[in-house]
């Protein structure tokens, strides 16, 4: 990690303690400006390793800046002024920055978060600067903030929080090399849907989106196109906001949200048509209410009368294409998992089908854990109780090894 001489400096040691709790082993070099604002012995203290500031007077078989480049992953600089965006644009060695960002691989990922006051950030050689950085090296960005800046005005020159940065370091240190996904748009529906029954009432599941999101996060790391979401739950984007931000950001994210069925076709329809591969996560209500009361129904007056809804995957079977894939989820509460899942798999034409008991309470609906069994057409695959995070990845492997092998 590369600190520069803004006042945000001082957040670089927040960034350092974060990464190390997380175990990213982390190397800092302070840039000559940055000694102005925070001491080596600070980071090292925090990170364990070594803080450089200058290329010479260390005792090194190789050049410093060399060893440096080679021995690291990734290169984030947070801070980045104006004047050390604009020397590594015009491809300036005269620091030890300098010299790291010349002599690293262009395989490598280099992450820059600028902070500077706002007339510096909107300057046009500035941003020329950045778009060129963009262009000639394998450079992400994490923007600036609104917020009040050290020159005591308001404007868009605010570091990003440290809790962004490291998410933006750890999605770049987890993105797949292989990319097997990256000509695919992945479609995901995902949470529960709400059908009204009057202006109080509503009638739903416990769907709550958190194994669809891990779905949506792994196709991210494996390099996927693009990733359309379809969510039942509103609040989805607050289980992980730098995740959404990040994605958002990078324009390879498309989130829409229905509270009810006939909200939630629309789209789906609107949205597979254009998708490779849909997960068909959500918890769809299958009955809704054949009417719906305009005011608050009366409890001596209560009575529900259910409609049944159609059956969206059988449908989406009908008109799916050759290269399209249908993976649909079960949430069952009997011992014939197994049947009632292959019944499905066969009648509703899927390439597969993923089910598990929720009566097992540690694990399913609004739990952060799972387990379920996997079922093609030839091949079971049973996946045991683990974290939903993980829990995706291996769901993904198995699509990967079916659909899209290596080899």
């Amino acid at each position: 990690m590369a600190v520069s001489g803004g006042i945000a400096a001082y957040k670089s040691c927040e960034i350092a303690s974060q990464l190390t709790k997380l175990k990213i082993n982390t190397q800092c070099l302070l840039t000559e400006n940055a000694l102005q604002f925070i001491r080596p012995l600070t980071l090292e203290s925090i990170t364990g390793n070594r803080c450089y500031s200058s290329q010479f007077n260390y005792d090194l078989l190789t050049p410093l800046h060399i060893e440096l480049a080679r021995i690291h992953d990734l290169l984030l600089i947070a801070p980045a002024t104006a004047n050390v965006i604009a020397k590594l644009a015009c491809g300036i060695c005269d620091d030890l920055l300098g010299s790291v960002v010349c002599a690293f691989s262009p395989k490598k990922k280099i992450l820059i978060a600028p902070a500077m006051n706002t007339q510096m950030w909107e300057n046009p050689i500035l941003q020329k600067n950045i778009s060129k950085l963009t262009e000639e090296l394998n450079v992400d960005w994490i923007l600036p903030e609104y917020g009040e800046l050290a020159c005591k005005t308001e404007g868009i020159g605010k570091l990003a929080p440290p809790e962004r940065i490291v998410f933006y370091l750890k999605e770049a240190l987890q993105q797949k090399e292989s990319q097997p996904l990256k000509k695919q748009t992945v479609l995901i529906t995902l949470g529960g849907l709400r059908e009204s029954l009057d202006p109080v009432r509503f009638l739903g599941n416990r769907g709550s989106g958190k194994m669809g999101l891990a779905l949506a996060k792994e196709a991210h790391r494996l390099g996927a196109k693009k990733i359309k979401l379809i969510s039942g739950n509103p609040k989805l984007k607050a289980l992980a906001p730098d995740f959404f931000y990040y994605l958002e950001e990078k324009k390879l994210l498309e989130v829409s949200f229905a509270e009810n069925f006939s909200e939630f076709k629309k789209l789906l329809f609107e949205s597979f048509s254009q998708s490779d591969i849909l997960f068909m996560t959500a918890a769809v209500t299958d009955f809704s209410p054949r009417y719906f009361c305009p005011q608050k129904i009366k409890k001596d007056d209560f009575s529900l009368e259910l409609k049944k809804n159609p059956d969206l995957l059988l449908e989406l079977s009908k008109v799916k294409s050759k290269e399209q894939k249908l993976i649909g989820f079960a949430a069952e509460t009997t011992e014939e998992l197994e049947r009632n899942a292959l019944e499905k798999l066969t009648k509703k034409k899927l390439d597969l089908i993923v089910a598990n008991n929720v009566l097992k309470s540690e694990i399913g609906f609004e739990s952060d854990f799972n387990e379920v069994t996997i079922f093609g057409a030839q091949k079971k695959f049973i996946l045991k109780k683990k974290k939903k995070e993980i829990l995706a990845q291996e769901i993904w492997q198995v699509f990967l090894d079916l659909f899209l092998p290596t080899s």
